[in-house]
């Protein structure tokens, strides 16, 4: 009489443990497929804003070269001694440019956590390379 009493016992608790996993696991599932959710949001925004951020200065960059080739055909007006030293200039410009340029589409290797640094290097190294296009000529 005991071990009919015991069997089914044992059949609901191993019932009752099967249940528990089945609910863990759907449980875990669902936490794994919320963090994959989240990682595939961030790195989408992610994309988005490097995608933005490589039109928005590649804009930039096509306008500084207009301006660099228009100072390109200043030089030819220039005195004959000054002509090399301005040619120097505008290859040191053109340059620091084709570097900045690397790095703008080097843009989709950062993190998100590098990314505030990243666009503050850019700009800062495109503010000071736009002074030296904006002072080859006021400098003679």
């Amino acid at each position: 009489m005991k071990s009919i009493k015991i069997v089914p016992v044992a059949v609901l608790l191993t019932v009752s443990a099967f249940m528990m996993s089945a609910s863990c696991s759907s449980s875990q599932k669902t936490n794994d497929n919320e963090t994959e959710a989240n990682t595939s949001n961030a790195t989408d925004t992610l994309n988005s804003k490097v995608a933005a951020f490589k039109k928005e200065w590649n804009k930039k960059l096509d306008k500084l070269d207009k301006q660099i080739d228009k100072d390109q055909k200043k030089v030819s007006d220039a005195s004959s001694e000054k002509k090399d030293e301005l040619n120097r200039k505008i290859n040191s410009l053109k340059m620091k440019r084709d570097q900045l340029k690397q790095e703008i589409d080097a843009a989709g290797n950062k993190t998100a956590a590098q990314w505030d640094d990243f666009k503050n290097d850019v700009s800062t190294k495109y503010q000071e390379l736009k002074g030296n296009v904006k002072d080859l000529f006021n400098n003679d």
